[in-house]
């Protein structure tokens, strides 16, 4: 997101979130067309050819091939402090890693709800596209405003958002109203909360990150939310097999509420650079 400006990177971060809410909408959508369709190999064939597509796209597209480090006042050559080394951007990374890992159950929880509830695999893709849709339009929401106040504020506002929806998930798959009717809508709010945590997130990376290292911390923030996403989905087949699928969303909303608690506990933090007027990338920016 170097290339927007500072005051265009929410809604970029914002048309970001969107993108990747609306693959795992469409993707799922597309995979079921081509396994009626097509032989099993077809899938991967063309998973191959988007992925080439998508890279050589964007290798060859005038941003990134015009795109210049910005110069600042260490020079060009200056080589700061390691991202996991400010204590600003590690919390961060600790919010984003529990966060994850309630995505990853609650993926797999989604998956089991299909099979064990509803009775049949082929609605899964209806399910993700709920909460995957939920997600895209609370991410085009948040990032069309105009907000006042700094961003970690409104971080354990949204994380609570995201963990109450989970929790209903849970209580409904145990009762018998766990339908695909009433099953949709919860989903759809559950998502509302997603993509503005995303965003949320890679503003107070690209803010407390130092200048010269921020596609490194931003690269640390992708391996956060891999990493979380992966123990999320390790630890839904131990849930889901144990409580079923009402188990691994209630567990999800565990995981959601210590993103939420480590938010708050990081709120200091974070809040400290604002007051004090640490700019992004000054040397005071690297103290831990």
């Amino acid at each position: 997101m170097a290339l927007a400006a500072d005051a265009d990177r929410r809604a970029a971060y914002a048309l970001d979130a969107v993108a990747v809410e609306t693959i795992f909408v469409g993707g799922p959508l597309l995979l079921s067309v081509l396994l009626v369709l097509c032989a099993p190999q077809v899938p991967l064939l063309v998973t191959a050819g988007l992925l080439l597509a998508g890279g050589v796209g964007y290798a060859l597209s005038a941003a990134a091939r015009h795109w210049r480090p910005e110069p600042h006042e260490h020079g060009p050559g200056h080589r700061g402090r390691s991202p996991l080394r400010d204590g600003g951007v590690a919390r961060v990374l600790v919010v984003a890693a529990a966060m994850a890992t309630g995505f990853g159950l609650s993926d797999v929880s989604i998956a089991a709800t299909a099979r064990e509830v509803l009775g049949s695999q082929a609605q899964v893709g209806l399910l993700f596209t709920a909460i995957a849709g939920g997600s895209a339009i609370g991410g085009l929401w948040y990032g069309s405003r105009a907000w006042r106040g700094p961003e970690h504020r409104r971080l354990p506002v949204v994380l609570a958002g995201f963990t109450t929806g989970l929790v209903v998930i849970g209580v409904v798959l145990l009762g018998p109203a766990a339908r695909l009717p009433v099953l949709l809508p919860v989903l759809f709010g559950t998502g509302l909360c997603i993509a503005p945590n995303l965003i949320v997130l890679a503003n107070l990376v690209d803010r407390h990150g130092a200048t010269d290292r921020l596609a490194e911390a931003q690269s640390w923030l992708n391996t956060a939310f891999t990493s979380g996403a992966a123990l999320g989905t390790a630890a839904a087949g131990i849930a889901v097999d144990a409580g079923g699928p009402a188990g691994g969303f209630l567990l999800a909303a565990v995981a959601v509420a210590a993103a939420g608690a480590a938010s708050l506990a990081g709120a200091r933090r974070w809040a400290t650079h604002r007051e004090h007027g640490v700019r992004v990338g000054a040397p005071d920016d690297h103290k831990a």
